[in-house]
């Protein structure tokens, strides 16, 4: 019997999973108990979907698999259904939440906090007042600050490309 949360795991897990057990009209089959068990001892987790044509509604299909396989219906949803089924040599999906727990981690060391700078002092005052006036790289290079429009001449408004001069309107 699976809980609530290892339900919601395992129906997140399935969410990503391509439907690879199709149930057609003739309904629950031997062929289809096969491949359904056959899937369920290599992959743990199965989606399938039941046609439109079948007469059976997708939980009916679900039940029936799940008590042929000896396995668990995780969730039926329109047509869709997800079955598990642990594997007894290999599990591919932890759901015990005593086995994927952690030892608990020491408590963190406090780090004092850092002290601000004291802007009271002058000298601190003046080297902050340089940092931020210190001039732009691109104006030690002899750039003049951008402003305004571009220098190069008006541009078209749609495209964004700059006019030639003498060239007529669009």
């Amino acid at each position: 019997m699976l809980t609530g949360k290892q339900r919601a795991r395992l129906r997140s897990l399935a969410a990503t999973e391509d439907t690879i057990l199709i149930v057609g009209k003739s309904g629950v089959t031997p062929n289809v108990t096969a491949q359904a068990a056959g899937a369920l001892r290599k992959r743990e987790l199965v989606k399938g979907r039941v046609l439109e044509a079948s007469l059976l509604t997708a939980r009916e299909v679900c039940d029936t698999l799940a008590e042929r396989c000896r396995a668990e219906g995780v969730q039926c949803i329109g047509k869709c259904f997800v079955l598990y089924k642990r594997s007894e040599t290999a599990p591919r999906h932890v759901l015990d939440p005593e086995r994927g727990r952690q030892e608990p981690k020491a408590p963190a060391q406090r780090v004092p906090a850092q002290k601000k700078p004291d802007w009271s002092k002058p000298e601190r005052k003046k080297a902050a007042v340089r940092a931020v006036s210190s001039p732009a790289p691109r104006e030690k290079q002899g750039y003049a600050p951008r402003r305004g429009r571009p220098a190069a001449g008006p541009v078209w408004r749609k495209t964004g490309q700059r006019r030639k001069p003498g060239a007529g309107k669009p």
